[in-house]
């Protein structure tokens, strides 16, 4: 039983086939707000995945979470720290909670730009 884990809630999200496949990842940096981001990330994404138009949304999608530090939860080089961090699970671990508020973040951020018959296969 390792420690770190990949990070999969989002990583599966976009395991769905479209017109190409690959993936790619998401992280906040310390200093940004998730209200600043979002402002970033709402303008910066001019368009919804559907079934026709996969490359153009993952270009933007993706340099969009790049210049927010969030892709490393979609690419897969996101570990999970430990929720605890002592044997007696007295002392819960602030980065997993950390890692928790950035990862759904990044999962949000998705949903919001896909449009619904893509969502319904989600």
């Amino acid at each position: 039983f390792s420690e770190k884990f990949l990070c999969s809630p989002t990583i599966v999200l976009l395991e769905f086939k479209m017109a190409a496949s690959s993936s790619f990842g998401v992280s906040r940096p310390a200093s940004a707000t998730p209200g600043t981001q979002w402002n970033v990330f709402s303008s910066l994404v001019s368009v919804k995945l559907d079934r026709s138009n996969y490359l153009l949304w993952r270009s933007q999608i993706e340099s969009v979470m790049k210049s927010q530090n969030l892709i490393k939860y979609v690419n897969g080089k996101c570990f999970v720290p430990p929720e605890i961090l002592d044997e007696a699970r007295t002392q819960e671990n602030p980065a997993h909670e950390l890692w928790y508020h950035e990862d759904q973040l990044a999962l949000s951020w998705i949903k919001v730009i896909v449009t619904q018959p893509v969502m319904s296969q989600l």
